[in-house]
């Protein structure tokens, strides 16, 4: 069997047993009982569980950039992460007739991965007793999100200087309000937004293009 299939194998029965779980862990033991096989199996696809959950937020995100935009800009892990999946797209750029940003659809497509298994994440983000039960995917996204992120207020700035420090506080308040967002919408409300909702999807990247021009409309003085 292809590294490919297994892979899958692990990747859907940990699914399935988290959600029948609910905040107990699964652990590689529950994991290769339920597959049946032995737990050097499970080692030679994945470091750990922790690697699992991992592979499969990024399996999926890829799946959506792979398919639903072939024509859009793909964006890899920044190198400075050493992300074990670097070559896997995980994000995309679209362009609008202006050069702007319109995210819009991309964080539509990708949400919906999260809704269509929304009781697995659920529990994966689930925090209990201050104690994340597994490593914070959430943290992981923020931290993969940061330098692409950065890079969208760049090219929001359209070629004007800004100071870094700037531009780094927009994308570290930026990408944590898409992940609490996400969370929201997973854990607590996981409402369906539809077609007609997709301006408020790209909310994130409108607020900081506002900021920006908002800055660039100050006198130089009161830039800082």
């Amino acid at each position: 069997m292809g590294r490919k299939n297994m892979r899958k194998i692990f990747a859907d029965t940990f699914m399935a047993l988290v959600e029948e779980s609910g905040r107990k862990r699964v652990s590689v033991v529950d994991l290769t009982t339920r597959v049946g096989c032995e737990r050097k199996t499970f080692y030679r696809y994945f470091d750990d569980i922790d690697d699992l959950i991992i592979w499969i937020y990024r399996d999926a995100l890829r799946d959506v950039v792979l398919t639903k935009f072939p024509d859009d800009t793909p964006v890899k892990p920044h190198p400075s992460l050493g992300d074990k999946y670097a070559d896997w797209p995980f994000y995309v750029r679209i362009f609008d007739d202006k050069g702007g940003l319109a995210q819009g659809p991309y964080f539509e497509a990708s949400a919906g991965h999260f809704e269509s298994h929304s009781a697995y994440y659920a529990n994966i983000f689930q925090i209990q007793n201050d104690k994340v039960e597994y490593r914070s995917l959430l943290e992981y996204m923020r931290k993969l999100f940061i330098p692409a992120i950065r890079e969208d207020a760049l090219i929001l700035a359209h070629g004007k200087i800004i100071p870094q420090d700037h531009i780094d506080f927009l994308a570290d308040y930026h990408t944590t309000a898409i992940m609490e967002r996400l969370y929201q919408f997973i854990c607590r409300k996981n409402e369906r937004m539809s077609a007609e909702d997709v301006l408020h999807w790209n909310y994130a990247h409108t607020a900081m293009e506002r900021d920006l021009n908002r800055y660039f409309a100050q006198p130089a003085v009161k830039r800082r």
